[in-house]
């Protein structure tokens, strides 16, 4: 059994990105926010849904998400 402590998502440089789609588990699985660090720099076309989903699941503190 694997079980990650710490969990990084990097989103960077991409002009096209729209959506993220992560799984029901990691959306809805509240323990795992704590563990969450999000950093998002320069994706001008990134949806609300997906900026509210990631905000959502990252740690406060750890949170790095740029909007445009």
């Amino acid at each position: 059994m694997t079980f990650a402590h710490k969990f990084e998502l990097y989103i960077m440089d991409n002009p096209n990105l729209r959506d993220i789609r992560l799984s029901e588990a990691i959306r809805t699985t509240r323990d795992l926010g704590n563990r969450f660090t999000v950093f998002s720099i320069n994706n001008p076309k990134m949806s609300k849904k997906t900026y509210e989903m990631l905000v959502r699941i990252c740690h406060p503190k750890r949170c790095s998400i740029e909007t445009r």
